[in-house]
């Protein structure tokens, strides 16, 4: 797993576009070829589930980024652009679901987040914005 990890970390690297991006655009190729590498490996896609899963995965983020594309140029509410991105999430399960079932829906949406997070502390990294020595948000938060 670690050396999945150094992998995508070190391609990531070498991906320079990333930084020059600018928000609300979509992400570069190498990004999304790691983001599918990644969830195949998290998911543990067999051929026939990627056959199935794929496609509606592709219309999930195309729904997902029209959506995000819209709020930002509206500069709409955060709490109503997050029920929207549930909506969607809801809508989308029952495909996902006969695609992979649901145990593996569930880990693809928490395999998203982790890619999503890993991508935004290399990010920050790259900035020199990393927390060093600062506790992050999540630590900061009393346990629940």
């Amino acid at each position: 797993m670690r050396k999945i990890y150094l992998i995508l970390l070190s391609s990531i690297c070498f991906g320079q576009a990333l930084m020059a991006q600018p928000p609300g655009q979509k992400p570069p190729p190498n990004v999304e070829a790691l983001k599918v590498a990644f969830l195949t490996r998290q998911l543990e896609l067999t051929p026939d589930e990627a056959k199935k899963f794929w496609p509606v995965h592709d219309a999930y983020m195309g729904e997902i980024e029209k959506t995000l594309r819209e709020n930002k140029d509206k500069k709409g509410d955060e709490l109503e652009l997050e029920e929207k991105l549930l909506g969607i999430r809801k809508k989308y399960k029952p495909d996902f679901v006969k695609a992979i079932g649901e145990d593996k829906f569930n880990k693809m949406l928490r395999a998203e987040r982790e890619f999503r997070d890993m991508i935004r502390k290399e990010m920050e990294r790259r900035r020199g914005n990393g927390q060093q020595g600062k506790p992050g948000m999540r630590q900061q938060l009393p346990p629940q």
